[in-house]
């Protein structure tokens, strides 16, 4: 498979990663503000109990600015191992220059502080990394196993979460506090994570192997989620991935609500692939099912305009509705059904009373 091709494969595996490893990373910022909070609280020292508070203000300022920055730079240090690659496939010297440019592409070595948590993850997720890297290795069949930088390695991921928040004015002991939470959220994340792209890389191969060849027509798929509708029914896990895509594309690039952005990746999901096997996405279930997506996006989004706040305000009781009919039909235990409801109302509540100072004006 020429170095082009497979750049396309790998660019939804490491889109499938960050897409799980910012759900992550929302999860650790989110702990990490309560342990600060903590610290503040048992320390009786009041300039010190100020450093932390003070650490979570900046951390609640910058924190959509971090997640940018670690997405932006996972993908550039991806980018770069991938680059690094395909000069190599037209080389002879091949070996050579994935030994002296390797450093090159992640500072990992220079960095001291993350040895010890790439190492711990590197242990854990041993199994399911040997088996990445034997199905990156394989598509990028010019590279052995044992001399060739898999991109989608953890030390892509430390280095990209070292250098997204290297600009913060907290000081180290924050910045290594956020490290040992990132670690901590990660290590039971990551072996998830590595675990799915092995069933997805499985199952793409066997697939292009089976119907197409891995040489042939590769355009006509171009990647996982262009797949005709039928090819995914023999595989409930590509559903899965294929419906998570769906949300993510939908909420991309939108300043969703942590809770919001939650329900829709783990709860809503879950209702989206039950449509999709029992009816289809042709169905009118499935049209409605997203469309409850796009109103969700919609309601959560705090205009400016006043006629669009008025219409948010106007649909809510409809919006509540069909979302409890949806949760309701996957069986979402009560409790979660009614947080999720409160804190809808808390928003609902905002848009209301910005349509009050509407009216005053």
């Amino acid at each position: 498979m020429s170095i082009a091709e497979p750049e396309i494969l790998l660019n939804d595996c490491r889109e499938i990663m960050t897409s799980r490893l910012h759900a992550s990373l929302s999860v650790m910022m989110g702990n990490l503000e309560h342990v600060l909070f903590e610290m503040a609280s048992r320390d009786q020292c009041d300039t010190d109990s100020a450093y932390y508070i003070d650490a979570v203000r900046e951390l609640r300022l910058k924190k959509r600015e971090i997640q940018v920055r670690f997405e932006n730079r996972l993908s550039g240090i991806y980018l770069e191992i991938l680059r690094q690659l395909a000069v190599q496939s037209d080389s002879d010297e091949s070996n050579e220059l994935i030994t002296s440019n390797s450093e090159a592409s992640i500072s990992i070595n220079k960095i001291s502080v993350l040895h010890e948590p790439v190492g711990n993850i590197r242990s854990e997720c041993r199994q399911a990394l040997v088996g990445l890297d034997r199905h990156v290795n394989y598509i990028l069949d010019d590279i052995h196993v044992e001399n060739f930088v898999n991109p989608l390695q953890p030390e892509t991921i430390y280095n990209a979460f070292w250098e997204s928040f290297d600009d913060l004015r907290c000081g180290k002991e924050i910045k290594l506090i956020m490290l040992q939470m990132f670690d901590r959220q990660i290590s039971t994340d990551l072996i998830s994570i590595y675990d799915d792209l092995n069933k997805l890389l499985d199952f793409f191969l066997q697939h292009s192997d089976s119907e197409m060849g891995i040489n042939n027509d590769i355009d006509e798929f171009g990647n996982f989620w262009s797949f005709k509708e039928e090819s995914l029914y023999c595989n409930s896990f590509l559903v899965g991935c294929w419906v998570h895509n769906t949300i993510i594309q939908r909420i991309k690039d939108r300043d969703l609500p942590e809770f919001i952005e939650a329900f829709l990746m783990d709860y809503w999901c879950v209702l989206l692939v039950d449509i999709f096997e029992k009816y289809s996405m042709k169905s009118i279930e499935w049209e409605r099912a997203i469309q409850v997506v796009d109103d969700l996006i919609k309601f959560s989004a705090l205009t400016d305009n006043k006629e669009s706040r008025l219409q948010q305000i106007w649909q809510f009781p409809g919006l509540i509705y069909r979302l409890k009919a949806g949760m309701k039909s996957i069986s979402l235990p009560l409790d979660l059904q009614a947080k999720f409801v409160s804190d809808l109302k808390v928003l609902h509540t905002q848009l209301t009373e910005q349509k009050s100072t509407y009216k005053n004006n």
